[in-house]
């Protein structure tokens, strides 16, 4: 984890939870295929793929490759699932996950049975915590 020397704002911590958010849909999205691996798919250079592809005869499925997760925005994951055990507020942990999914804040305040205005409040004093 990198330590944080300079200060931030409350937009950039939000920018790295929705960026881990992403991450979290890559790593979820292939899924596991198997008990043997539990490691995210390797990022490869474009020749390395294509020779790949073209020894085993599945060029066309590379064609339609699905974007994997890159180094640096798992080590953003890392360091943000970090970050949201710093944040208090259960409620509030919940609401800034959840708005860096993308999810409505009509819904996420249903959810919690808060008011909308009440959610904004608690999301940014968990990312100010944080910042």
């Amino acid at each position: 984890m990198l330590l944080r020397t300079e200060s931030w704002t409350a937009a950039q911590v939000l920018a790295h939870f929705e960026v881990a958010a992403t991450t979290l849909r890559l790593l979820n999205r292939e899924g596991q295929k198997s008990l043997r691996a539990y490691w995210p798919a390797m990022r490869r250079d474009q020749k390395e793929m294509w020779a790949q592809a073209v020894a085993c005869g599945c060029w066309k499925a590379l064609a339609s490759r699905q974007r994997v997760a890159t180094v640096e925005e798992l080590r953003i994951l890392d360091e943000v699932l970090v970050w949201s055990g710093w944040i208090i507020d259960s409620r509030a942990r919940k609401l800034v996950w959840g708005r860096a999914f993308g999810v409505p804040w009509r819904i996420l305040t249903h959810q919690i049975g808060l008011r909308r205005t009440w959610g904004q409040r608690l999301v940014t004093e968990g990312l100010i915590q944080v910042a």
